[in-house]
């Protein structure tokens, strides 16, 4: 299981709400690694959203436009979001998985992708795979990290130094792409929760 181990303090959080007190706006887009979010108007009369290349549209009803600021709206856009990511995810997490399985010879049941916010990706019992959705706004890179860190517990069901040999022979720098998923969880933790 890749879990987040280090907690964001409270302080932190709320420094970033001050100096970020809508995280949504009409009047800025945001990028998160290769993906930049736009939130848009729409004359529909509900939200929707699209993926176009790296670029993810978020439409807002032009009636709600008043209320961007308010609680519920943010929340309607994350979780448009996160639909949005689904979709995609399901569409490009399975070819890379059953790439990387056929590679490691560590092959899964069912790859599930999920609405995760307090980790990464798990392996069950079952030997099925789940992933977070919010997986796909990380560097591909890091993306075959996780799904062959979930393939090695397929083997090794704990982080003991046969799970870390194993992953070394995968991905010799991963004490360092370690290093890069606290730092994207770091950089995530507004948007997950």
């Amino acid at each position: 299981m890749f879990v987040f181990k280090e907690k964001i303090h409270f302080n932190h959080i709320v420094c970033w709400f001050l100096n970020n007190p809508n995280l949504f706006s009409l009047d800025k887009h945001f990028s998160i690694g290769d993906i930049t979010i736009i939130v848009s108007v729409t004359n529909n009369h509900c939200y929707y959203g699209k993926k176009d290349g790296n670029i993810i549209f978020l439409f807002m009803p032009e009636s709600k436009v008043n209320t961007i600021g308010n609680q519920s709206t943010q929340k309607a856009l994350k979780l448009l979001l996160s639909k949005i990511l689904i979709n995609e995810a399901k569409n490009e997490f399975p070819t890379i998985a059953a790439e990387w399985a056929d590679k490691t010879g560590l092959h899964y049941n069912v790859l599930r992708i999920k609405r995760v916010s307090s980790r990464w990706g798990s392996c069950s019992s079952l030997n099925n795979i789940n992933l977070s959705c919010y997986l796909l706004l990380l560097p591909r890179h890091l993306i075959d990290y996780v799904i062959v860190h979930e393939l090695c517990h397929l083997k090794h069901r704990n982080h003991g130094p046969q799970f870390k040999s194993l992953l070394h022979s995968y991905f010799p720098l991963w004490r360092v792409y370690e290093e890069e998923m606290k730092v994207a969880a770091r950089k995530l933790y507004w948007l997950m929760f």
